[in-house]
């Protein structure tokens, strides 16, 4: 009922809400062949991958900058810069704009007052599919408050969001799209709250 997208930002007003860290993000294109006939296609790679920010090529450098957040996902569009100062609330985004292409910077947030409660949608059993019950959830949650088309752009919390995340979306279609995934190239930072800072 929903993309994996909304609901990683139900999952995170919630858990903010109720005091917990904000989860982060990955990528993956469960590459499943290496040979050159048909890595380029479904089930192959560069499909979605993670770009992180390690100070060394070292598994323990890489594995500690994700646990830290410094890190972003992305189906092909790639960024030259993700700051976040805690100091001040502000996400910057600057993105390695490649020629031709255009870029679409969003920001999101869900806000304090959200409303929390879930209603649920039944749907009857059609074809094959047995009859389920499907769980709704405000549209208040995970809104885009701010976007630019520029290629670097900055967005400062709010006092009643819960934390800001950004999409960059370029024009430039996926190398392969199953279900799911985006039809553009598209690249996702991590959720930033006050208190929280990473930079990739």
């Amino acid at each position: 009922s929903y993309t994996p997208e909304k609901f990683w930002d139900i999952v995170n007003a919630f858990r903010l809400t109720e005091g917990h860290q904000l989860l982060y993000a990955i990528a993956g294109d469960d590459a499943h062949f290496y040979d050159e006939k048909r890595m380029r296609g479904v089930g192959g790679v560069d499909d979605a991958w993670i770009m992180v920010q390690a100070k060394n090529l070292t598994p323990s450098s890489i594995l500690s900058a994700m646990q830290a957040g410094a890190f972003y996902a992305t189906t092909g569009s790639i960024l030259d810069r993700v700051e976040f100062c805690p100091q001040t609330g502000t996400l910057h985004v600057a993105v390695a704009a490649e020629a031709g292409v255009n870029y679409r910077i969003e920001f999101i947030t869900t806000k304090r007052h959200f409303d929390p409660a879930m209603r649920t949608l039944h749907l009857p059993a059609e074809n094959n599919t047995p009859s389920r019950m499907v769980p709704l959830y405000s549209d208040d949650i995970g809104q885009v408050v701010a976007s630019s088309t520029a290629h670097t752009a900055s967005y400062r919390l709010a006092p009643d969001d819960l934390y800001v995340r950004a999409r960059i979306v370029s024009d430039k279609p996926c190398q392969i799209t199953p279900h799911f995934h985006p039809t553009l190239q598209t690249a996702w930072t991590q959720p930033y709250a006050s208190g929280t800072s990473a930079e990739a």
